[in-house]
């Protein structure tokens, strides 16, 4: 159902941005200190009524799954980043890894970039990352796109290569997708080279 699956969403957005039970509280509060204060149209009574419910459905819902996955020796796919970043932080890492490769860059959420970030500092290692900001889709699924365009901030004297040449598509569907993707003021500027062409 619709309503089961947004609590799944929920769940797993909490846990991927490394929320405990006890950060419930700080929502609440959150929500409840923008109804008061009224900051934006968004913090109507009915909308503030609506998430506070539920807030107060989902909470238990995640307490009796995290109470099963522990009372069953479970770990879910957020548990295996969060805890594989705490164990690298505690305990080092026993493998001297010299390269950490990581494709599809652009849909990188925030606690897989701690998780890749833990284990570069940890080996020392040098980072490769492969990403197109023209294809980011999993903003729904809490990719951050900054992490992508930033990543030199992130990552200082970081190298970036750009690589134009494509060999997919003919360069009228290239120029046709590229004007209307750099609508966009955020998209890295690309000038995409196709050796194919409709006529050919």
């Amino acid at each position: 159902s619709r309503i089961s699956s947004r609590i799944r969403s929920f769940i797993d957005l909490f846990k991927g941005k490394g929320y405990v039970a006890s950060d419930f509280k700080k929502i609440k509060a959150k929500c409840t200190h923008e109804f008061e204060t009224r900051e934006g149209n968004y913090y109507t009574e009915e909308n503030y009524l609506r998430n506070m419910s539920f807030i107060q459905l989902v909470e238990p819902v995640y307490r009796f799954y995290e109470s099963y996955l522990s009372r069953n020796h479970l770990i879910d796919f957020n548990d295996m980043i969060n805890k594989a970043i705490e164990l690298i932080e505690n305990e080092g890492i026993a493998n001297n890894f010299k390269y950490v490769f990581v494709d599809e860059y652009q849909d990188m959420s925030y606690k897989n970039f701690q998780f890749i970030k833990t284990l570069k500092t940890a080996c020392n290692a040098h980072l490769v990352v492969v990403g197109d900001d023209w294809q980011s889709i999993y903003g729904f699924r809490d990719s951050d796109i900054s992490l992508f365009n930033d990543f030199c901030d992130y990552f200082p004297n970081a190298n970036r290569v750009f690589i134009e040449k494509t060999y997919r598509n003919p360069q009228e569907l290239i120029d046709i997708a590229g004007n209307f993707i750099m609508k966009n003021d955020s998209q890295f500027k690309k000038s995409l080279k196709s050796d194919t062409s409709i006529e050919n």
